[in-house]
């Protein structure tokens, strides 16, 4: 499968959420988790916000765009919205070369670190994560934007209980 990492364009915005509704597909697995696969992907307008400030990433192939990641910038770390894989194409390094593109980025523009919010208990949240590099942290140690972060993900419907705060420092 070859796969080109790059910089996303105006005309890939469309496909995004196609991919990202694939993704959350793995989430019927996910006991208590299902509602995530019915949520409404991330809005075009804030996708076209990170598009303009160059935060913005595909994976685009044979089969079109299967994969995105989606950064901006908090505090003064790069925090990872979104990264989603299509389902058919998941398990074959798309989501790590992602990873890879965003963290050259990242270290190009001189933040701190890259930050995120996953779910602990997850095989492909946390533990693959971790595989990258990333620790858990309290959200307070990286600053109250995290501390709101995860209190507005609760209010969303996702358990703090489950969630965590990853970083992986980049100095």
């Amino acid at each position: 499968m070859s796969i080109l990492i790059r910089p996303a364009l105006a005309a890939d915005i469309p496909l995004l959420a196609d991919v990202e509704r694939s993704a959350a597909g793995a989430f019927l697995a996910a006991p208590g988790l299902e509602w995530i696969a019915d949520s409404e992907p991330t809005p075009a307008s804030f996708l076209q916000g990170c598009l303009a400030q160059g935060r913005l990433w595909v994976a685009d192939g044979e089969r079109g765009v299967s994969g995105f990641l989606a950064a901006q910038v908090m505090d003064s770390h790069l925090f990872i919205v979104e990264l989603s894989v299509a389902r058919p194409s998941q398990r074959h390094g798309i989501g790590t070369r992602l990873m890879a593109a965003v963290e050259a980025y990242a270290r190009q523009l001189g933040v701190d670190a890259l930050t995120l919010t996953t779910y602990r208990h997850l095989a492909w949240n946390a533990p693959y994560y971790a595989r990258l590099g990333y620790a858990e942290v309290a959200p307070a140690e990286l600053g109250e934007s995290y501390v709101a972060k995860v209190a507005y993900e609760a209010t969303c419907g996702h358990d703090p209980a489950q969630r965590c705060v990853m970083v992986k420092r980049l100095n």
